[in-house]
């Protein structure tokens, strides 16, 4: 387990940072045992007919049953394991669609929810953690496996039923803020719709958790819940980890050992906005192209397979290299990346919110200041309890954090909200 906790380190919990590049084809070879369709072949992910297109944000479009995989270590007797396909809305503000899991204990407390946000850090939809979650999906997605196993396993044990959205959505728009904002928001929407098959009340008392990631779908969903899903009423959130700004990662994850981060959202913005992939794939370099589409071939990694993986196998690459006009990619556009990849813009969680980051994370330390974004929501009508993990990197921030992090959303539950900022450390 030390050792699958030194990879979740290094790829699981990093958040670093339509239509696909061309020559980067999504790969059927995920699959090493007998089960489930992937989600690139499965009907399930796709809407029957185009009427889903009017529907509103949220609708329940398809729901099935499922089971899930051995290497989930959460308790035997949950009630129910289900899946719906809902309609979303991508960052071009069109229609779109993803799929949310709904994990339902026996003892469940049905008039709560927790919508968690599992860092999956892929721009291929292969890796969505609807497909990894299931018994028999291939290995290469047992790292989210193990992140809930580590850390949603506390709230099923306390009957609280959990949503974990794909909410990248269909387009696989890793690093996307708003897209991620949307399937998050929209897939609260349909879960609260699904009395009928779930059991969880209309009115459940609503939080969001999500580290690094997951934080990044989380932050965005409180910034922009006003505006696209004032209907909701989300009660709290806890998130950990905050990548403030992606752009700022291209500068400086650029060979190093995390630099395939830099590809993968590279891809996952091409995958949202086609003139942006068009750019890309314009100026990309012939013989850097098989390297420069393993984000979309492969997942970020297999926590117990070290050479599995794109961050991996781009370990130490310098992605600028890749284009023949270095970093035209970003620089030119700015202002889409800008737009879409920095927080702290578009508004303010109306509900509170625990954020915590270590001091001395190397990881997502250096995409900006997570205690300035809070000082700024917090001057901007936000309530944020923010708190310092002291000489903790990524990892060990999240070790430490996540006790005080899981207490605040009890809290939450149990009718105990705060009602003013706070800037506090943890040793």
């Amino acid at each position: 387990m030390a050792f699958a906790i030194s990879r979740c380190c290094i790829f699981l919990y990093l958040a670093i940072i339509g239509q696909s590049i061309a020559g980067c084809v999504l790969s059927p070879n995920l699959v090493a045992r007998d089960g489930p369709l992937l989600p690139s072949q499965d009907p399930f992910y796709k809407p029957d007919n185009e009427d889903w297109k009017t529907e509103n944000p949220g609708t329940i479009l398809k729901t099935r049953n499922v089971k899930t995989g051995a290497t989930m270590d959460l308790p035997s007797d949950l009630q129910g394991v289900y899946q719906l396909l809902y309609r979303t809305t991508n960052a071009r503000d069109q229609p779109s669609y993803a799929v949310t899991t709904v994990l339902v204990p026996s003892n469940a407390t049905l008039d709560r929810l927790l919508s968690y946000q599992v860092a999956y850090d892929s721009p291929n939809i292969n890796c969505s953690p609807s497909y990894t979650l299931q018994v028999g999906s291939s290995p290469s997605g047992d790292a989210t496996n193990v992140e809930l196993s580590a850390f949603a396993q506390y709230f099923l044990s306390t009957g609280i039923p959990i949503s974990i959205p794909d909410y990248e959505g269909v387009e696989a728009a890793y690093t996307v803020g708003p897209q991620s904002a949307y399937g998050v928001l929209d897939s609260l929407r349909a879960v609260l719709s699904s009395t009928d098959m779930t059991g969880i009340t209309s009115t459940a008392k609503t939080t969001l958790f999500g580290y690094s990631g997951g934080a990044l779908a989380a932050e965005w969903a409180g910034e922009l819940q006003s505006s696209y899903a004032p209907d909701l009423t989300i009660a709290g959130a806890a998130i950990g980890g905050v990548p403030v700004n992606i752009t700022n990662a291209l500068f400086t994850l650029d060979g190093t050992e995390h630099a395939g981060l830099i590809a993968g959202a590279l891809v996952g913005v091409a995958n949202a906005f086609p003139s942006f992939a068009q750019h890309v794939e314009h100026h990309l370099k012939p013989e850097f192209q098989q390297l420069f589409c393993l984000p979309k071939t492969t997942c970020a990694a297999d926590v117990f397979n070290s050479s599995y993986g794109y961050v991996a196998q781009l370990a130490n690459k310098h992605i600028s290299t890749f284009f023949d006009n270095g970093w035209s990619p970003v620089t030119e556009y700015g202002r889409l990346m800008n737009s879409v990849c920095a927080m702290g813009q578009r508004g303010v969680p109306r509900f509170p919110v625990f954020m915590f980051q270590g001091t001395a994370d190397t990881t997502v330390g250096p995409l900006g200041d997570v205690g300035q974004l809070a000082r700024k929501l917090c001057r901007d009508g936000a309530v944020i309890q923010f708190a310092q993990v002291k000489g903790a990197d990524h990892i060990p921030a999240l070790l430490k954090g996540f006790s005080k992090a899981k207490s605040f959303l009890m809290d939450i539950y149990n009718g105990v909200a705060p009602n003013e900022c706070t800037d506090t450390d943890i040793s």
